[in-house]
């Protein structure tokens, strides 16, 4: 066997370690997520339907959650480096036609002026645009809130609820995705 036999079975053999390390960990935080009564984040939920969403859903899903991308702020050129690693050390199975449209919708969506940072969102402080991302709450929703919160913050996600008139799903999924302070 030559050395570059053994790099590269060396290599397959850490991307597989990788895969069920990543696999049991998101397992893992889905049962404890189940057994505590949470809802579970759905983070692709939080990426905007557009093109090269299915992309990246189908790509980096196979190995990492998408928790690793949806709070993340890198300029295109950082993204390009980063599939680049994933591709190239990782062995990540991404078609080269893939990786421009892979980078171009994280460059767009977790780019520099991303604004979702942090999950669960700070409803006194995140973004209209953050909240946009919160397929729950209709644009009147987040308009309200944000005129609100200017002249009074939430103290509780029940207060919001009250406010927006939430009914119970709404209100579970506010439960996830928003919080009053940190």
């Amino acid at each position: 066997m030559t050395l570059g036999t053994r790099c590269a079975n060396a290599n397959h053999v850490f991307f597989i370690v990788f895969a069920i390390v990543c696999l049991c960990r998101d397992g893992i935080t889905a049962a404890r997520s189940l057994e505590s009564g949470e809802q579970m984040i759905d983070w692709a939920m939080l990426l905007p339907d557009d093109q090269g969403k299915d992309v990246v859903l189908s790509s980096c899903t196979t190995c990492h959650g998408l928790d690793l991308i949806v709070t993340k702020q890198r300029s295109k050129e950082s993204w390009l480096t980063v599939v680049g690693s994933m591709t190239g050390e990782y062995q990540a199975d991404i078609p080269d036609k893939d990786v421009d449209v892979i980078v171009d919708y994280l460059g767009r969506y977790a780019g520099e002026n991303n604004p979702v940072t942090a999950v669960p969102m700070d409803v006194n402080r995140a973004s209209a645009d953050a909240l946009k991302r919160l397929r729950f709450l209709s644009g009147e929703n987040i308009q309200d809130i944000v005129e609100r919160r200017s002249k009074n913050e939430f103290r509780s996600i029940d207060e919001l609820r009250q406010f927006l008139r939430l009914d119970q799903s709404k209100f579970d999924l506010a439960t996830t995705y928003l919080q009053c302070g940190k």
